[in-house]
């Protein structure tokens, strides 16, 4: 017991020496802390990469899905000027889709924040119209929704009684 200091305590229930000093970084309880916080950590960014990239593949599954509807359109159109205009389309979302399937998620996101710097108004631009076509497609989902519950007969108006 000579190798403790004159602050040494009994405080951990069985009698042996330990340290009042917050600094111990030799501790086995911190070592035990720090090796389930690294597994928690660990886990959690494994979940998170396994969800991004399962919904990685959907949305390149629905890009595909959405060119191919759009080359439908563009043949449908024919003659019409707009007919190379929506091929062309459809195939940038083509090119999006295949990106999306083939990338990393770091290398979408070093693409999509190296577009950013590059195009920022281009960028916002795009951010404005993805966030108001997410919108109208869950304004779409809800008033589906409402529609398809049943109502269960009478309902009663809650103000009027």
């Amino acid at each position: 017991m000579s190798t403790f200091v004159e602050d040494a305590s009994y405080h951990d229930g069985l009698n042996t020496p330990t340290k009042k000093n917050n600094h111990d970084h030799g501790s086995p309880i911190i070592e035990q802390a720090r090796d389930v916080a690294s597994k928690v950590k660990s886990e959690a960014t494994e979940l998170v990469t396994t969800r991004v990239s399962r919904r990685q593949e959907q949305s390149a599954m629905e890009l595909t899905s959405l060119a191919n509807v759009l080359r439908e359109k563009g043949e449908e159109l024919e003659d019409s000027i707009f007919a190379p205009l929506v091929g062309g389309v459809a195939n940038q979302i083509d090119r999006a889709s295949t990106y999306l399937k083939d990338a990393s998620l770091k290398d979408v996101v070093r693409s999509t924040e190296k577009l950013a710097r590059r195009e920022p108004m281009l960028f916002l631009g795009g951010a404005f119209a993805l966030g108001v076509l997410c919108a109208r497609f869950l304004r779409s989902s809800a008033h589906h929704e409402r529609e398809e519950q049943p109502t269960g007969g009478h309902t009663q108006d809650p103000v009027s009684g």
